[in-house]
């Protein structure tokens, strides 16, 4: 009994002096749209607790810290590295210590790393995987899954092989299943620009732009924005270092990263630091040589299924998109200002209005139906105040709304936002602090987690935590639905409007949206004809509570530019067989001065041309722009092959058989008279009388020219999308 008593109160007193420590071995439950408070402290900063290497325990915890890199195994298991934070003794320092955390048990894994911070690399042979190789203390890299479920890291600030601490550009893989570090490139030691702490970096090489290449490398950096896109591929975008002019600022730099062939390239941007953004038009796609969208920090880049990047603050609150392919970038909403505030609108309610504050160093993620997620960070609230924020934003990249899903919609300023209910238990009154530079995970369920980061406590700024929390998004669970949008036929540029018929199989009204306001503008369900063009309209339906947002449907059709097709000059024309023969046709635009689409030409004729007709028709289209255009049609007949001919005796026809008919008797008579009839004579006579029958016209026809004259109804057709004129001359030949 005593004994029990003993172990109860040690356990009591254990739990008592360390209530960060045995919080993970909670059941974890979730609800939809709320917040778990899963464990750790929220008071203040935690030191680590190690435990035995490699042995998972309920008392085993990282320690606050923030700007750490993390990964998702193939087992679901949530994977932590380094960061700024507290070690077994002090801190915050930049560590480099590995972590595994088993959401099924609530326990952490010391995996490996050093329990110290500060700690230099540990490089090895690059390419050669290797026990005794890890990369140095640092926070604020970029980090990945390959496709093989390995860990990739690149950069960061921190310590390289010497012990110097600054800008990093080295690049790391983890091999899970054989516990062990690579590294695949970059340097391994950093060039001193200053005199103080930090004051360290590696200046990279650019190479020439979009051209691949082995010697190719990002200068050193922190903070960058980074994505994988479908082909496995890294993605980076902007951040934090040195560049060759030994200055420190912001870049504005493209990169892609080629994970079979390990080759970086260098996509767009400036090897400039500190470049402004250049906006254009919003919506319009630019060349990234017209407009970028500006050097920053701390912001969220993300890849679609469609080859799209899409990139959102760095203390701007605008957002971007960038074609992988044409690598063009148009800028899709949110405002230029460093200091734009919120547009909430109402909670849980997507609105084309939405708009999150600027902000930077805020935790986001893609979930499993393409949406991109953003929470906190430091930025401006609904009020244009600044501080910490808890605010919870979706974004569906096919409708282009943003959807303020949970938080508040005020600035954390005092430490009194975070509302942490019962560990292990959902409440929607559960919610975070405001949080920078905070730790975020998307397990297999779809279930955001969320650890430690920078925040206000109790009034004071800036203090590092260590508590760990789930959230489970309604988004994820929502009905589907699709959008019918009727097909759109070709008008002319004389239609005043067209009408719209498009729903949603939810039943929910619709929105459109068009995509070229210069050709077609919108009034309710009707598209409004401004000019002759392509007019692409937009079918949305943003979904509810019930409802998950609907994937856009865009119809197209032609405003095109009436024309005629008439014959200028003579419509008939008679030539004799061998002659050519020319018409001319005018084409020309109605009610305006130049085609605004393309004219294409062709003819046919009725009957058909004979083989050997040769027609040339000039020109054969007429471009977009053109003024009034005349078109020549020649047609060549062939010549007539003449032969050679006996000349014409219409005597014969009657003399050569009188002829044969008195040669008869007269053989006959001589018979008689003559008992010595020769064979000769006879001869004589047959052979005189097939001469006289072989002679043109005796017997035959005659081969006097004969035939009557052929005519042809030559058609030329002018078209231009769904407009067709057609115009008809008439030839006729001898």
């Amino acid at each position: 009994m005593i004994k029990s008593l003993l172990l109860l109160g040690s356990i009591i007193w254990f739990l008592l002096m360390f209530p960060g420590l045995a919080v993970f071995s909670y059941a974890q439950t979730t609800a939809l749209n709320e917040w778990t408070w899963v464990g750790g402290s929220h008071s203040i900063p935690q030191l680590g607790n190690y435990g035995t290497l490699g042995v998972a325990a309920a008392g085993n915890l990282p320690g606050s810290r923030e700007s750490s890199s993390t990964w998702v195994d193939k087992n679901g298991n949530l994977w932590l590295f380094g960061g700024l934070g507290y070690y077994s003794i002090a801190g915050p320092q930049f560590l480099n210590d590995l972590w595994e955390y088993t959401p099924s048990t609530g326990f952490w894994t010391w995996q490996g790393g050093p329990l110290f911070g500060n700690q230099s690399g540990a490089y090895g042979t690059q390419g050669v995987p290797s026990a005794s190789s890890i990369p140095g203390g640092r926070s604020g890299a970029a980090h990945w899954t390959d496709a093989n479920g390995n860990f990739w890291l690149f950069g960061g600030l921190g310590y390289d092989a010497a012990g110097n601490a600054g800008y990093l550009n080295d690049l790391w893989e983890y091999n899970v299943t054989a516990s062990r570090w690579t590294w695949q490139g970059g340097s391994s030691l950093l060039t001193q620009f200053g005199n103080s702490y930090l004051d360290y970096g590696s200046t990279g090489s650019y190479g020439t732009q979009n051209v691949s290449a082995s010697t190719n490398l990002p200068p050193g950096r922190s903070d960058a924005m980074y994505a994988v896109d479908v082909a496995g591929n890294l993605w980076l975008f902007g951040g934090t270092g040195y560049a060759a002019s030994s200055s420190l600022g912001s870049f504005d730099d493209l990169w892609i990263y080629n994970t079979s062939s390990k080759i970086w390239t260098w996509v767009s941007g400036s090897q400039a630091l500190g470049q402004p953004a250049s906006y254009g038009s919003q919506g319009v796609p630019y060349d990234p040589s017209v407009h970028f969208p500006g050097s920053r920090w701390g912001g969220a880049l993300w890849a679609d299924n469609n080859g799209f990047l899409w990139l959102f603050g760095g203390i701007i609150g605008d957002l971007w998109k960038i074609d992988t392919a044409s690598r063009q970038v148009t800028w899709v909403g949110g405002s230029p200002a460093g200091n734009a505030p919120g547009s909430y609108g109402t909670i849980s309610v997507p609105a084309a209005t939405n708009m999150p504050g600027a902000r930077e160093s805020f935790a986001h993620w893609a979930d499993s139906k393409g949406n991109f997620w953003v929470f906190g960070g430091t930025g401006y609230d609904s009020s244009d105040n600044f501080g910490f924020l808890n605010d919870l934003w979706m974004f569906n990249p096919q409708s282009g709304v943003w959807t303020w899903e949970n938080g508040s919609n005020s600035a954390d300023l005092s430490g009194m936002l975070a509302n942490y209910g019962t560990r292990g238990t959902p409440a929607i009154t559960s919610e975070p602090g405001g949080l920078w530079l905070s730790m975020n995970w998307v397990d297999p369920q779809g279930n955001f987690w969320l650890y430690s980061g920078g925040a206000t406590t109790n009034g004071t700024n800036g203090v590092i935590i260590d508590d760990l929390w789930i959230y489970q998004p309604l988004a994820l669970t929502l009905q589907l639905q699709t959008i019918t949008f009727s097909t759109l036929s070709d008008v002319l540029n004389t239609t005043a409007s067209v009408p719209l018929s498009a729903s949603a199989s939810s039943g929910l009204p619709l929105s459109f949206v068009s995509n070229t306001p210069s050709v077609c503008s919108l009034s309710g369900s009707t598209a409004e004809i401004a000019t002759s063009g392509t007019c692409s309209i937009t079918a949305i339906q943003a979904g509810n509570s019930t409802y998950a947002a609907a994937t856009p449907v865009t119809e197209t059709f032609q405003v095109v530019t009436d024309f005629t097709v008439s014959v200028s000059g003579a419509n008939s024309m008679t030539v004799n067989q061998g002659g050519p023969a020319t018409f001319n046709f005018a084409v020309a635009p109605e009610a305006v001065t130049n085609f605004q689409n393309t004219v294409t030409l062709s003819y046919s004729s009725s009957p058909a041309l004979p083989s050997g007709y040769r027609v040339t028709m000039t020109p054969t289209s007429i471009a977009s722009g053109s003024p009034p255009t005349n078109v020549r049609l020649v047609l060549s007949t062939p010549a007539i092959a003449v032969q050679e001919q006996a000349p014409y005796h219409p005597t014969f026809r009657t003399t050569a058989p009188l002829a044969i008919c008195l040669l008869l008797p007269i053989m006959g008579y001589l018979r008689q008279r003559a008992k010595q009839f020769s064979v000769l004579t006879v001869l004589i006579f047959l052979l005189s009388g097939a001469a006289l029958l072989s002679l043109d016209g005796c017997g035959g026809s005659s081969s006097a020219p004969s035939g009557s004259p052929t005519s042809y109804e030559i058609l030329v057709t002018a078209t231009s999308g769904s407009l067709s004129h057609s115009s008809s001359v008439s030839l006729t030949v001898k």
